[in-house]
């Protein structure tokens, strides 16, 4: 068995450094965490809106006008 430097009653090397990062590495792998998560998100929400934009577009000239929402909403 390999003996380490460790005392007794010592949390091991790698319990603290996990625990003295910094703040600001904190917050940087939650931003870039946030950008991961909320970038392909929102391609997807914008694509998904596009697309019903033009579909709705395309279509509104075949509705007759009386069956147009804006005949008979406010």
């Amino acid at each position: 068995m390999a003996q380490t430097d460790q005392k007794p009653g010592e949390a091991p090397a790698a319990v603290v450094s996990a625990a003295s990062h910094s703040v600001v590495a904190r917050l940087r792998n939650y931003f870039l965490t946030g950008l991961v998560v909320a970038g392909p998100l929102a391609i997807t929400v914008w694509l998904i809106w596009s697309i019903i934009t033009w579909v709705d577009g395309f279509m509104r000239p075949l509705i007759p006008p009386m069956y147009r929402p804006e005949s008979y909403l406010p």
